[in-house]
């Protein structure tokens, strides 16, 4: 019986690169069910903060030190990762990759940024709080508000609670009192969100349970706040701008979202104002960073020495830092962008020191587990590692 003719050179040319050309169109725009995690910017954190002093203005660190000393480190989210992105991470230091529903725990896109700025306006608050201590200065922190971090039924992250069956509430022991005098009968919720308002009925027994994560962790994996509401320390400080947010409570659950509190923190001196605007750059972890220069500018010690620093982790109004996600990431920006010493918390040094030895370049990184700690170390009160 007679074969098949053979295919010429052509049609196995034409075969050869369509296949080639389905791979390389599947490894570069097909989708995953993962997520990648990238370096990302290192940002001054003089951009983002400006502290204005009528009472002892000559205490401020040099310009020099505010302007290249203290820098942030950021990852960079790529929230579609394609097939060779994912493969490649396998090999490369500097790319991990992520199952998208580990991070994203089920939210959508919009919903995830929206708990991010929740927890970032308690960054800001916290390292404020935290330089504040640190710096020996007076404020009061009061409730003013009462948020959504993580959704549930038609409460979605972002929303303020900010009634109950008409009654204002400001904090989230007023919410549970109001609450628990409803026992056995729906409560009415006054909900804001994007600036308008609406209903929410929920049963009040459900509500105001304190709930955190067993091992003390917050919802992202940073260390959670498990703080008192005000704070205090000699001297005089605060904020001119009248309201600071953040989250100082252990979180809380209410129909099965889970809440927490910002703080408007009060000076006690007027004409000290301090204000943070990181922009587009979201998450808990610049709090170590934000701390660190805001007490410089506050005392005028100069820390940094000539220095390039940069740092991350979270950081709670006693000074107590926790750990972070993407700190090995956070340690390769950092040695890109030129910096001589790197802080993480300590529970993040192995792994950051490991990720910064691939750089070479010899910068160093160091681990702390509080503010003063880094202070100390920052003073020469303790040996830097080699």
């Amino acid at each position: 019986m007679p074969g098949w003719p053979k295919p010429g050179p052509a049609r196995t040319a034409f075969g050869w690169g369509l296949a080639a050309g389905a791979a390389v169109l599947f490894l570069f725009a097909a989708p995953t069910p993962y997520v990648l995690y990238e370096p990302g910017i290192v940002v001054p954190a003089d951009e983002l903060v400006t502290v204005e002093k009528r009472e002892r203005p000559d205490r401020k660190a040099p310009e020099s030190e505010a302007r290249d000393g203290w820098l942030l480190a950021t990852v960079y989210l790529r929230d579609r990762a394609a097939p060779w992105q994912v493969i490649s991470s396998a090999w490369r230091r500097d790319r991990e990759a992520h199952a998208r529903r580990s991070v994203f725990r089920g939210e959508s896109g919009e919903e995830y940024r929206r708990r991010m700025a929740v927890l970032t306006e308690e960054s800001h608050a916290k390292a404020l709080m935290a330089a504040f201590r640190a710096a020996g200065v007076r404020y009061e922190a009061v409730p003013d508000g009462v948020y959504v971090v993580r959704g549930a039924g038609r409460l979605r992250a972002g929303d303020r609670i900010a009634a109950v069956d008409g009654a204002a509430v400001r904090g989230l022991d007023e919410l549970a009192d109001a609450l628990g005098v409803r026992a056995g009968r729906n409560a009415e919720l006054t909900v804001m969100r994007d600036g308008r308002a609406f209903t929410v009925y929920v049963a009040a027994d459900e509500g105001a349970a304190e709930e955190s994560a067993p091992d003390g962790t917050a919802a992202d994996g940073t260390a959670g706040s498990g703080t008192a509401g005000r704070f205090a320390a000699d001297g005089t400080a605060g904020s001119g701008a009248g309201t600071v947010a953040t989250a100082a409570s252990a979180p809380r659950r209410l129909a099965g979202a889970e809440l927490t509190e910002r703080f408007a923190v009060r000076p006690e001196d007027p004409g000290l104002r301090v204000a943070i605007d990181t922009g587009g750059l979201a998450g808990p972890s610049a709090g170590l960073p934000l701390a660190l220069h805001i007490y410089g500018q506050l005392t005028g010690e100069p820390l940094a020495g000539g220095r390039r620093i940069a740092a991350t982790g979270t950081i709670e109004p006693s000074g107590a830092v926790g750990a972070v996600g993407g700190a090995g990431l956070k340690a390769i920006a950092a040695a890109r962008a030129g910096a001589d010493l790197f802080l993480v918390p300590e529970a993040n040094r192995a792994e950051a020191a490991e990720a910064a030895e691939s750089e070479g370049g010899g910068m160093s990184v160091a681990g702390v587990r509080t503010l003063e700690d880094a202070l100390s170390l920052l003073r020469g009160d303790r040996a830097l590692p080699r």
